[in-house]
C-alpha cells in the first residue's frame, strides 16, 4: 500500500504500488523502482511539480540485518531528493535523524508522521537472548556516530555484532557459518563496549546459539545443507573410507542432525583436527552426535599404532584398501595365525560393547 503526502495538504491514501507506478509518465529506472517496491511493506510517496513535470520520491522501512533503515527511492526521471525535500519539511527530517534503532523516539515519531509502522520488519529474538539482544542492538546503533571506523554500520565490530544478533533471532534459522565467522573474529573486535562481554564470550564459545526450536525449523532461508567429512578407519564395519555427513535437510532435529540418514553409521573414526573443529560448527555437531550411536574416535597421535595392530588385521580381512597406502603388509605368518585367532582387538571390543548397549537402550533385539 502507498500513502501519498502532498505539500500543504493532509495525506490521503492510495491503492497498491503497482497502480501508482503505472500512472507515472516520467518513470525512473524500472529495475530500481521495482526492486524498491518488491520489498514487502507500506510506501510513503512525496510529490511536487517543477516546470510542469511531476516529481516523486518513495520512502519505506527496510531492515538492514537487524537494524531499521528509512530508505528512499526516486520514482520519477530527472528528480533529486533536494527539490522534493524543499517542498516537504517532513522528508528533510528523515535525513537528520542521525543514528537510530527501533525504539529511538525520533525515529518512531517520524514513522508515525509518515504513516509507516515503526516496527515493520523488526526482528524477534529467542526468549533466552531477548534482553541481551536488545542491548546489543541499541548499543550498536548508538555507536555508529560515537566511534567511527569499526563501529560504522559496515564496520568490523558492528558486522560481527550483527552476526551474533542473527544467531539469536526467533524468526531466522541460525546459520552455522555465521558462528564460525564470529568465533574467528571475536578476539579482534572492540569487546570493551559490548554489554555483558563475558557472557557473550562464553555463549559464543559453545554451540548453544545453533540449537533451534520448532519455529526456526520451519523457516525457509539460504543456510543450505551443511557438510563435514569424517575419516573412518578399518574396523569390523569395513576397510576404511571418507564419510561426508550432511545436515539441515529433510527431517532434521534442533542441531540440524538427520537421524534417519545416519542412524546406521558405525565404526572407528579419526579424531578431527582441532583447528577444523574450531572453525566448523557443523563438524562439532557431527563429532558430538556420532559417539551417541556407538562411533569411537581415535586421537590422531594414536592412528599409526592402531593401523599397525588392529587396523592391519581389518585391512587384511576386508581385502586391502588404497586409503591407507602407507600401512605395512602383514607377514605370511601373521595372516596364517589370524585365520585361527585374531590379534588382541581392544578397540573393537569397546566398539562392540557400545553397539550392544545402544541396541539394548533402544529396545532392539540383542
Amino acid at each position: 500500500m502507498i500513502t501519498q503526502a502532498s505539500a500543504g495538504a493532509k495525506a490521503d491514501r492510495l491503492g497498491g504500488a503497482a497502480d501508482y507506478v503505472t500512472g507515472l509518465v516520467d518513470r525512473s529506472r524500472k529495475a530500481l523502482v521495482d526492486g524498491f517496491l518488491d520489498v514487502p511493506g507500506k510506501v510513503t510517496i512525496f510529490e511536487t511539480e517543477k516546470q510542469g513535470q511531476r516529481k516523486a520520491i518513495g520512502i519505506k522501512i527496510l531492515a538492514f540485518r537487524t537494524l531499521p533503515v528509512l530508505a528512499t527511492q526516486v520514482m520519477t526521471a530527472d528528480t533529486t531528493w533536494r527539490e522534493i525535500a524543499d517542498a516537504h519539511p517532513l522528508l528533510e527530517q528523515v535525513t537528520t535523524l542521525g543514528c537510530y534503532h527501533w525504539d529511538t523516539p525520533d525515529f518512531r515519531a517520524v514513522c508515525d508522521a509518515l504513516e509507516l509502522d515503526p516496527d515493520a520488519g523488526r526482528p524477534r529474538f529467542r526468549p533466552p537472548y531477548e534482553r541481551l539482544a536488545e542491548e546489543l542492538l541499541h548499543g550498536a546503533a548508538v555507536r555508529f556516530d560515537e566511534i567511527p571506523g569499526e563501529w560504522h554500520p559496515l564496520g568490523f565490530t558492528t558486522e560481527t555484532v550483527l552476526d551474533v544478533l542473527d544467531l539469536m533471532r526467533a524468526d531466522l534459522r541460525p546459520n552455522p557459518s555465521l558462528l564460525n565467522r564470529v568465533r574467528q573474529r571475536w578476539s579482534a573486535i572492540d569487546q570493551a563496549r559490548l554489554p555483558d562481554g563475558d557472557a557473550l564470550t562464553r555463549l559464543i564459545a559453545t554451540d548453544e546459539l545453533l540449537r533451534i526450536g520448532d519455529e526456526q525449523h520451519q523457516v525457509n532461508d539460504d543456510i543450505g545443507i551443511q557438510h563435514a567429512v569424517v575419516e573412518f578407519l578399518p574396523s569390523r564395519h569395513g576397510a576404511g573410507y571418507s564419510a561426508t555427513i550432511s545436515g539441515y535437510f529433510g527431517d532434521y532435529d534442533s542441531e540440524g542432525w538427520v537421524a534417519e540418514a545416519y542412524a546406521g553409521l558405525r565404526g572407528i573414526a579419526m579424531e578431527p583436527d582441532p583447528d577444523q573443529l574450531a572453525g566448523s560448527a557443523w563438524l562439532r555437531v557431527v563429532r558430538r552426535r556420532l559417539p551417541e550411536q556407538g562411533v569411537i574416535f581415535i586421537p590422531q597421535e594414536k592412528i599409526t599404532d592402531y593401523l599397525e595392530t588392529e587396523g592391519l588385521y581389518w585391512i587384511d580381512r576386508w581385502g586391502g584398501t588404497n586409503k591407507w597406502g602407507n600401512t605395512r603388509t602383514p607377514s605370511w605368518s601373521e595372516r596364517l595365525i589370524w585365520r585361527f585367532k585374531p590379534p588382541p582387538l581392544l578397540v573393537d571390543r569397546e566398539l562392540a560393547l557400545r553397539e550392544l548397549a545402544r541396541r539394548g537402550s533402544t529396545g532392539d533385539v540383542v
